[in-house]
């Protein structure tokens, strides 16, 4: 709430005994305060700058009251400078600088913050799988990596080349004729029929007429021995 204050009080007032800044020193003053000057006929309240303050110069006063009691509003935050217009008394000490603060309206209370969420429990990790590939556990041995099998690329079979089959010469098929003829030891040599023809020696029939030969010879010893 806007508070009033009168200069000096309780102990003294806006006159030349009172300690006034040592007053103010002690005091609060917010924007909406207001100080009320409360003299005597031969005293009178200016506001002046700080450069007039410094020096007590009257001539130039922001402002200037006297009538034995003046109401001053703080209207905004900042120092303000009041001294006594009369002779040879800002001199002596009746002077007082006002040092307001921001504004004296009580803030509104403070709405209870809604308290932070909780954070969350972390979630229990989920338990691995006993048999999970590839991670090593306490009860199963850590098996070397398997080096994967590389696929041989597949070629086409090879054809194999062909061999042109060599010419052999011919078997030479010896002639019957050529061989030397096995004389019969067993029986005589028959005499040719009477008429007949020789036979031929074409290799084709060599062989035939040998074995009639031998055969007729086999007939003859048996009809001989009877």
């Amino acid at each position: 709430m806007a508070a009033n204050y009168s200069v000096g009080a309780p102990n003294g007032g806006w006159d030349l005994q009172t300690p006034i800044q040592a007053w103010a020193n002690s005091q609060n003053f917010s924007v909406g305060d207001s100080l009320t000057f409360v003299y005597a006929p031969n005293h009178d309240v200016l506001e002046v700058t700080k450069t007039d303050y410094d020096a007590c110069g009257t001539k130039n006063p922001v402002a200037s009251y006297n009538g034995g009691m003046t109401i001053i509003s703080l209207t905004s935050s900042g120092n303000r400078y009041f001294i006594c217009g009369s002779q040879g008394h800002c001199d002596r000490g009746m002077k007082v600088v006002i040092t307001t603060l921001g504004s004296s309206a009580a803030p509104p209370p403070a709405t209870p913050s809604a308290p932070p969420p909780s954070a969350p429990s972390p979630a229990t990790p989920a338990t691995p799988p006993a048999t999970r590939a590839g991670s090593p556990t306490a009860s199963t041995p850590v098996n070397s990596p398997v080096p994967s099998k590389t696929t041989a690329p597949v070629h086409a079979p090879m054809k194999a080349p062909s061999v042109s089959p060599s010419k052999s010469p011919p078997a030479k098929i010896s002639s019957p004729a050529s061989s030397p003829a096995i004389p019969n030891t067993n029986s005589p040599a028959i005499p040719p029929f009477p008429g007949a023809s020789s036979p031929s020696t074409t290799p084709s029939s060599a062989s035939k007429i040998s074995g009639l030969t031998m055969g007729l010879g086999s007939v003859i010893m048996m009809l001989l021995t009877l």
